[in-house]
């Protein structure tokens, strides 16, 4: 498929994704490298029984702003830049929400706090064979000025806000581990 405009990360990836047949599903940023056996690190952290397995987790902050990158299984998303679930997880869960999400953003977060939700875990490898360029598609989107990236940004958090606004005010990680940090001291 080829496209003459810029659709951003949602549509084109939801899009994809039904063209699949796969057992395992792998999205990857056009600005990563990746290292001998990236593949096979991630489908098998899947095969453990991950709903979804990726390269680098997030923490939440009260916004629903990515505070804090952070590995294990003590995250609150993963990032989609590289990303894997099997096929059975988009049959249930679908992929990205296009009908409260626009372009790009806060569409990874979604997606993993949904499948926390659903009682599935996500994991983050603590293996550096993925290397991701950050920021350089986003450089790319502002260069060319036909997409408000900041519009994009502020409505899809406003969404995440509203959406998660249990999770984020009683279940963020960081909430998790300053309780038990708090019940843990001496006394």
């Amino acid at each position: 498929h080829t496209c003459e405009e810029n659709l951003g990360f949602i549509i084109p990836n939801n899009e994809l994704i039904k063209l699949g047949k796969s057992e395992y599903v792998v999205l990857l940023n056009s600005d990563t490298i990746v290292y001998k056996n990236w593949d096979t690190a991630l489908i098998g952290m899947i095969n453990q029984g991950y709903a979804q397995v990726g390269y680098m987790g997030g923490l939440l902050n009260e916004n629903g702003e990515g505070a804090k990158i952070e590995l294990g299984d003590q995250i609150d998303f993963i990032p989609a830049w590289c990303t894997c679930i099997r096929r059975q997880i988009y049959e249930e869960h679908g992929l990205f929400d296009e009908k409260n999400l626009q372009f790009a953003y806060c569409e990874d977060a979604d997606f993993s706090l949904r499948l926390k939700e659903s009682g599935r875990y996500i994991y983050a490898l603590h293996a550096p064979l993925v290397h991701h360029y950050q920021n350089k598609t986003v450089i790319d989107v502002e260069k060319e000025g036909k997409i408000n990236l900041r519009e994009s940004f502020e409505k899809n958090h406003e969404y995440l806000r509203n959406r998660w606004k249990d999770y984020l005010e009683n279940n963020r990680v960081i909430l998790k581990n300053r309780q038990n940090h708090v019940e843990n001291l001496p006394r």
